[in-house]
């Protein structure tokens, strides 16, 4: 896929269901993401819900920052912060389960 004018890969319309997509982006292409899973960034760089205007939460009940997002796990609206730590924690969470 070749970017756009503006430098953007956004053309998810070949993406089934199933698929996972890995992105390295800026905070403006991962904004553009976040609305197309119904999210948004409030005026100080939390990620809300479109719905609620709420703040989403990580598994570890915190706030998260756009700048401090690391993924979006596959079929979730589960945010795990850029670190190592986050993910491992979440990873043996839910292998409990």
């Amino acid at each position: 896929m070749e970017p756009n004018t503006e430098g953007e890969f956004l053309d998810f319309k070949d993406v089934k269901e199933e698929d996972q997509i890995h992105i390295v982006a800026s905070t403006q292409q991962i904004r553009k993401i976040l609305n197309l899973i119904g999210n948004d960034v409030d005026k100080k760089g939390f990620i809300i819900d479109l719905e609620t205007k709420k703040r989403v939460l990580t598994p570890e009940f915190e706030e998260i920052k756009i700048k401090n997002l690391g993924a979006v796990l596959p079929g979730s609206k589960i945010f795990i912060r850029k670190n190592i730590a986050s993910f491992s924690q979440y990873l043996v969470e839910h292998k409990k389960k």
